[in-house]
């Protein structure tokens, strides 16, 4: 058994060592929000802080926090059911040759807990690295906070290893039950099914949330202006965790819409893209819904913030302006992580891209096309995170502003989408660079050797 497990991990290195470096980025973010929380607190037992600065400071920590929690919840469960998901072949060959399906399970379990732990620590050794030049750059704009120590105390290294582990056990735990329950021949048969399903654990996920986006939006005609635009992104941040949840559902249906108004005739490796994403049903949902959480996040941010400066004006109340700091220390955590995570999850999955690409060029295929199909494929994905992250920025941004409207009638609908196209921008980069990278190593390669059986 144990040489199982990590002989496994070394054969396939690529998969796992994209699902290693989404648990370090997950760890480490969780590590500075656990840095922030362990020095407010302890700031404040010893006197260092008032009462003042240790409510600034927690109000600071709050919603970068809550962002980044979220978006590591859901990277992470992601991209570990993938990981598993992704050798559905390799499990169907053990359990030809005499593995139960049990000691399967067991053995991914393990894995999993094995880069859990490993990258946790890695995490929280880089998170701990970084958060003192992220908490000395707010000391300088808060000068009561100048002199105060970073700390991470053993309950702050014990919550972060334990999440982080517990997340990533979460996350392959379904696909390994059912990766080691599938009969061989039906794995063996095709590398993934086509059809989008949605377990009992998202539906009630998806319903509570939606549940709550509708209290919510009901909710904001009965709050002050100062306070919808707090409520606002809490409404977001809802939209945001029930599409996510509803990932594998809505994700297909939405690519296969928008990809269907570019006719198949207008370019053969539009067409190869477009297939290849339809195909690949998990690898696309796990490589959108990070993007989607970002734009997501970010639209919802920026939509509702310049409605609010409006209804301000309107209304004749007082408030601060949105700067680039503030926007960066909001949003820095979970837009990396979401970077990560879709470079990470198509680098696991280039495998299954090399062979593909080798096939065409076995067909006859020019390098140039193949080149074009695999870029095809990342603006696939990029657009597809795009429209649905302007979806839930314009839906929250909607709600709010007809909130806004009620006390201040002459407030604008402002939806900007600079930061958004941004966010998208810097995701189809990096998702093109990893994309490509099968396209070099098989032009490189034999076909046959790639097209071997192994």
């Amino acid at each position: 058994m144990r040489t199982l497990i990590f002989r496994d991990l070394l054969s396939n290195f690529r998969l796992w060592c994209g699902s290693f470096l989404v648990v370090i980025a997950s760890a480490a973010i969780l590590g500075v929000v656990a840095t922030f929380l362990t020095t407010a607190v302890s700031a404040y037992s010893i006197g260092e802080i008032d009462d003042s600065a240790f409510e600034g400071l927690i109000g600071f920590v709050t919603m970068p926090a809550v962002l980044g929690s979220v978006t590591t919840v859901i990277v992470l469960l992601s991209v570990s059911g993938l990981a598993v998901s992704l050798q559905r072949r390799n499990y169907a060959l053990w359990q030809v040759v005499g593995v139960s399906p049990d000691q399967i399970t067991r053995v991914i379990l393990i894995q999993l807990a094995i880069l859990g732990c490993v990258g946790a620590g890695c995490g929280i050794f880089l998170g701990w690295l970084v958060t003192p030049s992220l908490f000395h750059s707010l000391a300088h704009r808060e000068s009561t906070l100048r002199g105060v120590e970073v700390q991470l105390g053993f309950v702050g290294i014990s919550v972060v290893l334990v999440t982080t582990i517990a997340l990533a056990l979460l996350g392959g735990l379904r696909a390994a039950r059912k990766a080691s329950t599938v009969a061989p021949v039906e794995a063996l048969r095709e590398q993934e099914t086509v059809r989008a399903r949605a377990g009992a654990v998202r539906w009630v996920i998806i319903i509570t949330a939606t549940g709550i986006s509708i209290a919510l939006g009901v909710a904001l005609h009965s709050v002050p202006v100062a306070g919808i635009g707090s409520n606002g992104l809490t409404l977001g941040l809802f939209i945001t965790v029930a599409i996510a949840a509803a990932a594998p559902l809505v994700v297909p249906s939405v690519v296969r819409c928008w990809t269907a108004l570019i006719r198949p005739t207008w370019s053969v490796t539009w067409h190869l893209a477009r297939k290849a994403c339809l195909s690949r049903v998990r690898q696309t949902t796990t490589t959108v819904t990070p993007v989607m959480v970002g734009t997501g996040l970010v639209t919802t941010y920026s939509g509702v913030f310049a409605t609010f400066q409006s209804a301000r004006r309107t209304s004749g109340l007082s408030g601060t302006e949105q700067d680039v700091w503030s926007t960066v220390a909001v949003f820095g955590a979970p837009l990396i992580l979401a970077g990560i995570a879709a470079a990470a999850t198509i680098f696991m999955s280039n495998d299954v891209r090399t062979r593909e690409y080798a096939l065409l060029r076995a067909v006859g295929t020019a390098p140039s096309a193949i080149l074009i199909t695999a870029v095809f494929e990342a603006i696939i994905y990029a657009t597809t995170a795009l429209l649905l992250g302007l979806l839930v920025g314009g839906i929250t941004t909607g709600v709010t502003w007809l909130a806004f409207r009620a006390t201040a009638p002459t407030t604008v609908f402002t939806l900007d989408p600079t930061l958004t196209l941004t966010v998208a921008a810097t995701a189809l980069a990096a998702m093109c660079t990893t994309v490509l990278i099968p396209v070099a190593g098989g032009s490189r390669s034999h076909i046959q050797t790639i097209l071997e059986i192994r």
